[in-house]
């Protein structure tokens, strides 16, 4: 007899063909017990009623991958003015590792820190992120003149990070510089180029500084690797 196929969005079926399924809240703030893990979303996630702690930080980085299957996390809030690395995910990659996060969509979020701040992720290396979304979200850097780097999508991206079919609708502001629609800072310092491919961006960016940008705030090159944009545009609104 043939056998009755299992429903490919079911958590069996999922965490059977790609690791562990998140279907709640509880499950996906858990990932912080092993940033190395393989992560699938099974459904939607509101993430309404209470401030989110980061996935990951400088010390302790997301370094396994999640899918996100097309699902939508909501109402995403994160309050931390006096902290660094600040999104969904605080850090995102360690160099090495090519963590990863695909296919995710982020609606209506507020998010604040003082510096490295994102939607999706406060800080990304050797990271690949692709086919993924942040519609409706502000984001602000509130640390002073030697702080910044906030973005729409990832407040900064260094080391082999590849970026492809994301965008982000967003209004970003800053007190301080590298601020842009999309990404606040691309580093491709020690010889690893970062790539950004068939991107966007929407929305309006403000700083009190310089290096301000409705797609990206600044790329630098400390060794004069290269990192690559193309295929890319922004109708955000510039003004810093």
């Amino acid at each position: 007899p043939t056998p009755t196929p299992v429903p490919a969005d079911t958590p069996r079926a999922l965490r059977a063909a790609w690791g562990k399924a998140i279907t709640t809240r509880a499950e996906l703030a858990a990932i912080t017990n092993d940033l190395a893990g393989t992560y699938v979303l099974g459904a939607d996630i509101d993430l309404a009623g209470e401030p989110w702690m980061p996935i990951g930080n400088n010390f302790h980085k997301f370094t396994g991958s999640l899918d996100g299957c097309g699902h939508v996390i909501s109402n995403l809030t994160v309050t931390a003015d006096s902290s660094n690395y600040v999104g969904l995910f605080g850090y995102l990659g360690s160099s090495g590792t090519d963590a990863r996060v695909a296919n995710l969509r982020i609606a209506n979020a507020t998010v604040s820190g003082r510096s490295y701040v994102g939607t999706l992720a406060g800080c990304a290396e050797d990271a690949t992120v692709t086919n993924c979304s942040v519609v409706g979200a502000t984001v602000m850097a509130t640390g002073g003149p030697n702080y910044g780097r906030a973005g729409g999508l990832i407040g900064h991206i260094k080391i082999n990070c590849f970026v492809s079919r994301c965008f982000a609708i967003a209004d970003v502001s800053a007190g301080s510089h590298h601020v842009g629609g999309f990404i606040g800072v691309i580093d491709d310092d020690n010889h690893a180029p970062c790539v950004v491919s068939n991107c966007f961006s929407v929305g309006s960016v403000s700083s009190t500084a310089n290096c301000v940008g409705g797609f990206i705030g600044y790329v630098t090159g400390g060794h004069g690797s290269g990192s690559f944009v193309f295929d890319c545009y922004t109708v955000a609104r510039a003004h810093g």
